[in-house]
């Protein structure tokens, strides 16, 4: 599965890009497509705020506020690919910043070359999707299809009832594996905290070894067995 978000307000423009973009995933790849359209920055920040996986951005940024947008999007979503949409009102030197880090650009008035800039666009997506290595990507299918998950994206892995569980932002993934197995490709940042948990360090706020627990940001946190303590004591304590 491929995720993917779109903002622009010309709906002529919507359609073609939209159509495009399912041909081209069609034709490379037996991985589908889920790409939701939005006309306003608002309703778009609010779905960014549910979902957990983002492959690509197509975002008009001659719309007030789609720069800022894109900044957090590129925070949150490290590794998505960035197809933006401009013209002559916008700077380059607003949208060709790292903190955005842009993959391929679109200019209006699109010329009959537009199919050209998104057929490499997303086509170098779908190479390096396939080129990344087992070392940073978790695999993870259930009824909805085959997803990729980032391992920056885990917050926790989580064994119960017979499964693993992967742990994001807002959602979790059930996958049949265990988590011995699981912890072998790991990298280092992930560590071991109790015999049914492995925590991405990354996400740690703070701990509470009076309580026995890691925190991953304010709300999420996960148990730390006694024979895991000493390794968590050099993580901001409360």
């Amino acid at each position: 599965m491929i995720f993917g978000v779109m903002l622009i307000t010309d709906a002529e423009e919507e359609q073609r890009l939209c159509r495009y973009l399912h041909e081209l995933t069609a034709y490379h790849t037996d991985e589908k497509l889920e790409l939701q359209s939005f006309r306003d920055i608002a309703h778009l920040a609010e779905e960014l705020e549910k979902i957990n996986l983002l492959d690509i951005a197509v975002l008009d940024i001659t719309l007030p506020g789609a720069l800022e947008s894109a900044r957090r999007i590129r925070k949150t979503f490290r590794k998505a690919e960035f197809l933006l949409i401009a013209d002559s009102s916008v700077s380059p030197m607003e949208y060709m910043n790292p903190a955005i880090k842009a993959s391929s650009l679109l200019l209006r008035p699109m010329g009959v070359s537009w199919k050209n800039t998104v057929w490499d666009f997303y086509v170098r997506l779908l190479q390096a999707n396939e080129a990344k290595g087992t070392e940073d990507i978790l695999w993870v299918e259930n009824r909805s299809g085959i997803f990729r998950i980032p391992l920056e994206q885990v917050y926790y892995i989580e064994a119960r009832e017979k499964k693993v569980f992967i742990r994001t932002r807002t959602e979790e993934f059930g996958v049949s594996d265990t988590i011995e197995h699981l912890s072998g490709r790991l990298p280092a940042g992930f560590l071991r905290c109790h015999r049914s948990f492995i925590v991405n360090t990354a996400y740690i706020s703070h701990v509470r070894l009076n309580e026995n627990l890691v925190y991953l940001g304010e709300k999420m946190f996960v148990p730390v067995s006694r024979s895991y303590r000493g390794v968590f004591k050099r993580y901001p304590h409360e």
